[in-house]
């Protein structure tokens, strides 16, 4: 168990490669505070270090992540305002979250298919699963393996092409007979996703 202490220094160090980020001097308590804004396949990929070390480990490997972030304790704090998303004097009725779930399904399909293999990962909750792309398009991928049975609904596809790495959100393509191998792309209007990346890699084809 790692451990967080109050009278610790700052001997961590964290890398993010999905959004290719190193800091370095973390103490325990801001560790643990950044850990819990990560997204799961951030939590999946994120390497850790501490003073001592010989090397990076995942973050996901240790104890104190392997399940979900607690919520952050706020007792004596005061209640937070009710406005606390408006600006003084600001008109918005309503507030644009970064991630509302997949929104629309992706149909361009102007640049065909491209065989390519590719390594990646398929993320649902704490459970992943690694194989390659067999061929790619703006709105679907097909995978070297079969799908496990786990997988359902959305998940989380994160490409691991030379020197990058993203993520983009895809589900099952409906009324596979023999084995489940394909999905679609989906567009989540997520300003932190992969999407954009996605579709510059399939342009370089």
């Amino acid at each position: 168990m790692m451990g967080f202490s109050i009278f610790s220094r700052k001997p961590w160090a964290l890398h993010n490669p999905l959004k290719s980020w190193t800091l370095k001097d973390l103490s325990d308590h801001e560790l643990k505070l950044l850990a819990g804004t990560l997204t799961e396949a951030e939590r999946q990929l994120c390497l850790l270090w501490r003073t001592g070390w010989s090397e990076w480990q995942r973050l996901c490997q240790s104890e104190d992540f392997k399940s979900p972030p607690q919520p952050i304790e706020t007792e004596g704090l005061p209640p937070i305002p009710a406005n606390a998303l408006h600006a003084e004097g600001d008109d918005i009725t309503q507030v644009k979250t970064l991630a509302k779930g997949p929104a629309r399904l992706i149909q361009d399909r102007r640049h065909g298919r491209h065989e390519v293999r590719v390594p990646v990962e398929i993320i649902q909750g704490e459970q992943s699963f690694r194989t390659e792309t067999l061929d790619i398009s703006y709105s679907g991928v097909r995978f070297k393996d079969p799908i496990p049975d786990w997988v359902a609904g959305y998940f989380t596809v994160v490409f691991r092409g030379p020197g990058q790495a993203f993520e983009i959100t895809c589900a099952l393509v409906e009324d596979q007979k023999d084995q489940k191998d394909c999905a679609e792309v989906f567009d989540t209007n997520d300003e932190e996703s992969g999407l954009k990346d996605y579709f510059t890699w399939v342009n370089s084809l």
